[in-house]
């Protein structure tokens, strides 16, 4: 597997790399924390199924040339 992301991609493992150093850096949490972060993966789920990444990004990764 190589290290090839899509810069969507990128933007989400940082996003929710922030989300749970914030979170965990309380050292507390409570129930709505929790559904705020599932809520957030939600809505990355949705955007990978609705919106996949462009086909001409992974031409691209591949390396064709049409």
């Amino acid at each position: 597997m190589d290290l090839n992301f899509w810069p969507g991609a990128i933007g989400m493992v940082f996003l929710t790399r922030l989300m749970a150093t914030l979170e965990s850096d309380l050292g507390h949490s409570a129930w709505f924390v929790g559904v705020l972060v599932v809520m957030v993966y939600l809505m990355f789920a949705t955007r990978l199924y609705f919106l996949p990444p462009h086909k001409w990004y992974i031409v691209r990764l591949i390396g064709w040339s049409r």
